[in-house]
């Protein structure tokens, strides 16, 4: 951390930028690593030491929340995955023929992935089933 009562003046701060007098930066920890680095800047009186407790204090809840935050993110992600998942395993079971199929798992993809979906087609010219893709749904396209 680094307490500073006033800045040597030799410094140069960028133009439009507010002037430096007296700054306090202290580290972000979690888990014993640095993951961020906070600055306050030119408080009327010095800074003490109960100006970095306060500061730690008050980066070490925000950081809490930043964490809790990703960690939920990261939980909705794997919950909508494991729905698409069981969708698309129900329609695997449940299939009576592999266009139903297809349609089912496209349609599913379409509504809960955004407007796109992805599937096989099968080329007329070679006779081979492949990768295909729209940006929408194209009615009888699998039919």
């Amino acid at each position: 951390m680094t307490l500073s009562p006033s800045i040597p003046s030799r410094r140069v701060n960028p133009e439009g930028h507010a002037r430096l007098l007296k700054y306090l930066t202290v580290p972000v920890f979690s888990g014993g690593q640095i993951v961020g680095v906070v600055g306050v800047a030119n408080k009327e009186a010095d800074y003490h030491e109960t100006d970095i407790l306060q500061l730690t204090l008050l980066m070490e809840a925000v950081w809490k929340v930043v964490e809790q935050r990703e960690a939920q993110d990261k939980e909705r992600q794997a919950v909508r995955s494991l729905r698409m998942l069981s969708h698309c395993n129900r329609a695997i079971a449940l299939a009576e023929e592999d266009t139903r199929l297809m349609r089912e798992i496209c349609q599913f993809w379409w509504r809960k992935a955004g407007g796109g979906w992805s599937g096989w087609g099968w080329s007329s010219r070679g006779g081979q089933a492949g990768a295909a893709g729209s940006p929408g749904w194209v009615r009888g396209w699998l039919s």
